[in-house]
């Protein structure tokens, strides 16, 4: 440009470094970027609390309600559990979610997981065991 002053040429060259700053940053910025993935998971306290009340809940529900109570009890803890754990173990199953979960928090986040689930089975299964043995007791007209 004939006749630009030297601040017109230094703004010039200003504006285009930033523009081509920015541009580098756009386009290099994703692949360098390292998204976090546990703080948008249950924490393992959480996952232990909601296996411990829900599972305690439908085993004391199906072993000491009466019976039409008991099955609405231990159904809907039932159902509120196996929702939950679908969730949580659907995420760690993930092709893509589940090996940043395990590279994040470990090996033992899965681990824990799973004896949660586990134990959220096995405390369901003992209540439902046990209304049926309940039930059964009382259409052979003894009553325990």
């Amino acid at each position: 440009m004939i006749g630009e002053t030297r601040r017109g040429v230094m703004m010039r060259k200003g504006v285009l470094q930033l523009v081509a700053g920015t541009t580098a940053m756009i386009t290099v910025a994703p692949g360098v970027a390292c998204a976090e993935v546990m703080d948008k998971e249950s924490a393992l306290a959480g996952i232990w609390t909601w296996t411990l009340v829900l599972g305690l809940l439908g085993l004391l529900a199906l072993s000491a309600l009466p019976r039409g109570v008991a099955v609405l009890g231990g159904a809907s803890t039932t159902v509120v559990g196996a929702l939950f754990f679908a969730t949580v173990l659907g995420e760690l199953a993930d092709p893509f979610v589940g090996p940043a979960i395990v590279t994040e928090a470990g090996q033992g986040y899965a681990v824990y997981v799973w004896t949660a689930a586990a134990a959220f089975v096995a405390l369901h299964a003992l209540g439902w065991a046990a209304w049926a043995r309940r039930v059964s007791h009382i259409r052979d007209g003894v009553r325990r």
